[in-house]
């Protein structure tokens, strides 16, 4: 692992912490790798909760029952009941490929990576290809420090919706993972316009100090996040540039 890598990993745990999730997986979305299992569950719900969250239309055609309980479970945050009781009506219904998506989505949150993989290869049609679940496929990945296959079930899932934020943001954090920052950068950049959550300018922001910018990572990250919590994270920065992680 290079310096500068183990840089944006310690530096995604460190401000992860301290912002609520910012990064790579553990940099707030930069999880992966040696992200703890909360950090994959920021990254995974600020990315795919919301949007691959099957609606209730599609959820009366399969089991209304185990995936309204199941979806209630996890609203309440006991997702460890929530997958139990998908994993045994996934017992049942071994081809049902929503239930499969949410076993995968629940996995995911909980940290449960292998189970992860699983579920969402398992809830992928190649035939019909959905970008909700792709992305996810790329999160369980990059969680898991498989970078590589991580970018391209990302890019998959963007070239069936180019402007998709989460997978955007998600996608530039897996390169900075690789010491890319150049190109993480312009893509977090890309996903930082409109609409998107303050947590993609968090992790440009990251993104941005890691490179050595200083000045507009501060000026980016002011905008989103208390003035003390900036410049502790300046300063912790600033410090794992100086030692090389």
């Amino acid at each position: 692992m290079s310096s500068l890598r183990g840089a944006a990993l310690a530096a995604a745990t460190a401000v992860a912490g301290c912002t609520g999730g910012a990064g790579i997986g553990a940099v707030g979305d930069l999880t992966t790798g040696s992200v703890k299992p909360a950090s994959v569950a920021s990254y995974a719900s600020e990315g795919e909760a919301g949007a691959t969250a099957v609606t209730a239309h599609a959820a009366r055609k399969t089991s209304p029952s185990a995936l309204e309980t199941a979806r209630a479970l996890r609203v309440k945050g006991d997702r460890a009941k929530a997958l139990a009781e998908l994993e045994r009506v996934r017992r049942e219904r071994p081809n049902d490929r929503e239930i499969a998506r949410e076993t995968g989505l629940v996995a995911l949150e909980l940290g449960q990576l292998d189970k992860a993989v699983s579920a969402l290869a398992a809830a992928h049609d190649p035939a019909k290809p959905d970008h909700r679940t792709l992305s996810a496929l790329g999160t369980a990945h990059a969680s898991s420090g498989n970078q590589k296959e991580a970018q391209a079930y990302f890019q998959q899932a963007l070239a069936l919706k180019p402007d998709h934020h989460a997978t955007l943001n998600n996608l530039a954090l897996s390169y900075a993972l690789e010491g890319d920052l150049a190109k993480a950068e312009r893509m977090l950049k890309a996903a930082s316009t409109g609409t998107s959550s303050a947590r993609v300018k968090e992790n440009l922001a990251l993104v941005l100090a890691l490179a050595g910018k200083y000045d507009d990572a501060e000026q980016l990250a002011a905008n989103v996040m208390p003035k003390a919590q900036v410049a502790a994270n300046m300063v912790y920065l600033k410090s794992l540039k100086r030692t090389g992680g």
